[in-house]
C-alpha cells in the first residue's frame, strides 16, 4: 500500500490533485475573502509547481546538453496568430483581435496559421497527434498550443493569440530581442490571482517570440514526446512549466528572457472585469508600455467590442 501512494505520487494524479486544490481554496477565498483559504492556495500552488518540475527534470533533463542550432533562416520577421479550422470559424471577439492587430501591425506582414497551411510554414505534426485530437484526448487548444511553439522554433518573429486586441502598433524593438513575451509585476496584484495561478518567469504564452529558436526547439521536443508516450498533456498549463523549467535551468536560455524590458504592464487589466459595466467603470490609467489588452472569449463584453474600445480610449 505504502508503495503504490509513493507511485501515485510521482504521476500527474498528484499534480492534477494539488492543482484542483489550489483552484478550490483560491475560489473559496475570493468568495469568503479568509485568510485560511489564501494561504491553502498558495500551498497547494507551490506542491503543483514542485511536482510538475520534478516530472520534467525526471524526463528530460538530458535535453540541457543539447546541441541545437540557436539561428533562423534569413528571414524578415513576422506576427503569427493561429485559428486551426480557419478564419471563417473564428469567433466573433477572435475576428475583432485579428482586425485589430492586421490594422496594427505596421510594416510586418501578419500570417494566419491554420491545420490546412501548416505545411507553408515547414510543420508536420505526426500521426498521433490527428488520432489523439479525434479521440478527444487532446483538445484543439493543446494542439493550438504545440503549433505556436513549432512555428517558433522554425520562424523568426512574435506569435500573438486571437484573444489580443492590439490597440497600437507593437514596439519595433521587440522584434530583435532574442526573447519576447510580457514583463510585468502588475498581473499579480489580485489577491485571487496571486493565490491561484503561478507567477512564471518568462512572461505569458499568449505573446511568444524572439530571434532565438533554442528554448522552442527544446520545448517542442517534450511536448512532443509526452503526448508520443501518454496520448494527451497532463493539464492545461504544462507549457507553461515546461518554458519555466528550462528558464530555471539553463543559464542561457535564462539570459535571454532576462534582457526583456518592461512592456505590457497593464495588458490584463480586465482579466478580472468580466461583466461589460466593469468594462466602463474601470477607473486606472493604461500604462504606456502597454500596445495590447488580454481578452477572453467566456467575458460578457465578447459581445459588446465598442465598450472595450470606448474603455481603452479614455483610459490612455
Amino acid at each position: 500500500m505504502k508503495n503504490i501512494f509513493k507511485y501515485l505520487l510521482r504521476t500527474p494524479f498528484s499534480i492534477n490533485l494539488s492543482r484542483n486544490l489550489k483552484h478550490y481554496y483560491a475560489l473559496k477565498y475570493k468568495q469568503t475573502n479568509k485568510l485560511k483559504y489564501f494561504l491553502l492556495a498558495s500551498k497547494y500552488k507551490g506542491k503543483q509547481l514542485n511536482q510538475t518540475m520534478k516530472l520534467i527534470d525526471r524526463n528530460y533533463s538530458h535535453l540541457l546538453n543539447l546541441k541545437v542550432d540557436d539561428n533562423y533562416i534569413n528571414e524578415t520577421s513576422k506576427i503569427y496568430v493561429i485559428w486551426l479550422q480557419g478564419e471563417d470559424k473564428m469567433t466573433s471577439l477572435s475576428k475583432f483581435c485579428y482586425q485589430s492587430i492586421l490594422k496594427n501591425s505596421g510594416d510586418k506582414e501578419v500570417k494566419l496559421v491554420t491545420l490546412d497551411n501548416l505545411k507553408e510554414f515547414n510543420i508536420s505534426l505526426p500521426d498521433f497527434i490527428f488520432k489523439n485530437l479525434k479521440n478527444g484526448k487532446l483538445s484543439y487548444t493543446n494542439v493550438a498550443d504545440l503549433i505556436r511553439i513549432m512555428l517558433l522554433a522554425r520562424h523568426k518573429g512574435i506569435y500573438m493569440d486571437l484573444t489580443i486586441y492590439l490597440f497600437k502598433q507593437i514596439d519595433e524593438s521587440l522584434f530583435d530581442l532574442p526573447y519576447v513575451s510580457i514583463n510585468s509585476n502588475r498581473i499579480f496584484k489580485n489577491p485571487y490571482n496571486l493565490a491561484n495561478f503561478d507567477t512564471m518567469n518568462f512572461g505569458q504564452v499568449y505573446f511568444l517570440g524572439g530571434t532565438s529558436p533554442r528554448l522552442y526547439k527544446l520545448v517542442e521536443i517534450v511536448m512532443l514526446d509526452y503526448i508520443k508516450k501518454h496520448h494527451k498533456l497532463p493539464f492545461y498549463e504544462f507549457l507553461y512549466y515546461v518554458i519555466e523549467y528550462f528558464y530555471l535551468n539553463d543559464e542561457n536560455i535564462r539570459n535571454k528572457i532576462n534582457q526583456l524590458p518592461t512592456n505590457n504592464s497593464d495588458c490584463e487589466i480586465l482579466s478580472n472585469y468580466l461583466d461589460e459595466n466593469d468594462v466602463i467603470n474601470y477607473s486606472s490609467k493604461i500604462n504606456d508600455d502597454t500596445f495590447f489588452i488580454k481578452l477572453s472569449n467566456k467575458a460578457s463584453y465578447s459581445n459588446d467590442f465598442n465598450k472595450i474600445i470606448e474603455m481603452i480610449d479614455n483610459k490612455l
